[in-house]
């Protein structure tokens, strides 16, 4: 009858004995800056020198001052012999026990607290793991780069520009820009929090705003404060600008006349011809390319007016597109010859033979042959 137990004991033995020979190594992949969250717990790479049945993952996460705060175990798996790399999807849980005020970290998109941490996981039965050690610091908000604090802007078309939080959040992070005008008398925080914004845009995912043609214009001679919120993050500080007197930017008439006299000159025309022109000045906004797959690509560091013309109207295929571009200051004029109609911000820009009649940004149009 005493032969079970002594022969359990042995089992026990036997397994443990094998357990300590196995050559099995675990590497756990450091969490990139201000990303700490359930998924990093798993990351890991694993060497092992035969295959084993029935192996589980056991991950803890501990506070310096509070001690364990989660722990999780996996369901068992096959570990084959050589190197894998495991991650979140590697990996079913199984088990697991939080610390009160720790229960977001068990979301995807959770994290931890403000505090000093460290992942700790181990493979059982093997009993052999790995550990990293990092600090969770508290969020700050967006920071303003330009312009700066008290800066005269002359620009029609002013460019703010700010960093993302740090430490970045795991997370999409959104921002919005709010802009108000300062009253005699007003601090710009004061101005921020009682007037009626001037110009406010939300859900940006960007770092960077051009201020929009089609907003309220700033006007010259005005202070204006701004500040941008980060969703999550906070808000920023709040910056005055002083809106100094613009140059005279030329209207879209003007830069029709200096196309028609320099670039189409009609009377000595001698071929068919439709000609183009944008509505507004492009921007550091705005990209052009053409309409294929030429890497082909201009960005504007100022206004620019922006028409092209086509040579053989109305052509489906490749064909001489002249691009023209007019400094909206100066009325300094540029001109290149491209195979493709062009594409701004990734729109095709292309007119149909019944939408030519009435769009609105022909200037020119001389079809005396049929243009096909």
């Amino acid at each position: 009858m005493r032969r079970r137990p002594v022969l359990a004991a042995a089992m026990i033995a036997i397994s443990l004995a094998v357990a300590s020979a196995a050559q099995v190594l675990v590497r756990l992949s450091v969490p990139p800056p201000g990303r700490y969250g359930i998924e990093d717990l798993w990351k890991a790479t694993v060497v092992s020198d035969s295959s084993y049945d029935n192996v589980w993952f056991e991950g803890f996460v501990l506070e310096a001052r509070q001690g364990q705060v989660f722990w999780a175990k996996t369901k068992t798996f096959s570990l084959t012999r050589g190197t894998k790399v495991f991650g979140y999807h590697s990996v079913t849980i199984d088990e697991t026990k939080t610390a009160p005020g720790y229960e977001a970290f068990l979301t995807r998109q959770g994290t931890l607290p403000q505090g000093r941490y460290s992942f700790e996981l181990v493979l059982k039965p093997f009993d052999v793991g790995d550990s990293n050690g990092f600090e969770v610091k508290p969020m700050g908000p967006p920071r303003l780069i330009s312009p700066r604090d008290g800066d005269t802007v002359r620009a029609r078309y002013p460019q703010f520009v700010w960093a993302p939080p740090v430490p970045r959040p795991s997370g999409r992070v959104t921002f919005g820009l709010k802009l108000v005008q300062l009253l005699p008398g007003q601090t710009k925080e004061e101005a921020m929090s009682v007037n009626l914004p001037w110009f406010e845009k939300r859900d940006m995912v960007g770092t960077s705003l051009v201020y929009p043609s089609s907003a309220q214009a700033l006007e010259s001679g005005e202070d204006f404060a701004w500040q941008v919120t980060g969703s999550p993050g906070g808000t920023s500080e709040t910056r005055r600008l002083a809106m100094g007197k613009t140059a005279r930017m030329l209207t879209r008439e003007e830069v029709v006349a200096i196309i028609l006299k320099q670039v189409i000159k009609p009377e000595s025309l001698d071929h068919d011809v439709v000609a183009f022109l944008g509505r507004a000045p492009l921007g550091p906004a705005d990209t052009l390319a053409e309409a294929s797959d030429n890497p082909w690509q201009k960005t504007f560091s100022k206004p620019t007016w922006f028409g092209w013309v086509n040579d053989r109207p109305l052509s489906y295929f490749a064909r001489p597109t002249r691009y023209v571009f007019v400094d909206a200051s100066t009325g300094e004029l540029g001109v290149e010859v491209r195979n493709w109609w062009p594409s701004l911000n990734r729109n095709w820009i292309w007119v149909t033979p019944e939408e030519l009649a009435g769009d609105r940004h022909v200037i020119f149009l001389e079809t005396k042959g049929g243009g096909r």
